[in-house]
C-alpha cells in the first residue's frame, strides 16, 4: 500500500501539468509618453524604433527612427561609392600615343 500512493501523486501531477493552458501576456498599451516624433518621416513611433543615443539627455534616443537612419546611411554609401578606375596597360598607352602622332 505504501508504494501505491506516490505513484498516484506523480500521475496526478503530470495530469495537472498537461491540463494547464499557456499563459498569454499582453503588452501594455502604448501611451503618448512612450512615443517619439521622427522629423524625417513625420510619424509618432514607439521608443523602441529609435536607436539609443547617450548624448541625448532628453530621452536617450537618436532623433530619427531606425528606418530613416538606414535610408540615409544607404544613400550616403551609394553617393561615396564609385566604380573602380580601369587601368590601361603601358603597352596600350604607347600604341595610342604613336597612333596619335601619325
Amino acid at each position: 500500500m505504501w508504494r501505491a500512493k506516490p505513484v498516484k501523486l506523480a500521475a496526478a501531477k503530470k495530469a495537472s501539468k498537461k491540463a494547464t493552458a499557456p499563459v498569454l501576456t499582453l503588452a501594455p498599451p502604448v501611451t503618448a509618453s512612450d512615443l517619439k516624433h521622427c522629423p524625417k518621416c513625420g510619424k509618432d513611433l514607439p521608443l523602441d524604433d529609435f536607436a539609443s543615443d547617450k548624448s541625448n539627455k532628453k530621452d536617450g534616443r537618436y532623433y530619427m527612427c531606425r528606418a530613416d537612419e538606414k535610408i540615409l546611411r544607404d544613400a550616403k554609401k551609394a553617393a561615396t561609392t564609385t566604380a573602380p578606375a580601369v587601368s590601361v596597360a603601358p603597352a596600350v598607352k604607347k600604341a595610342t600615343k604613336k597612333a596619335a602622332k601619325k
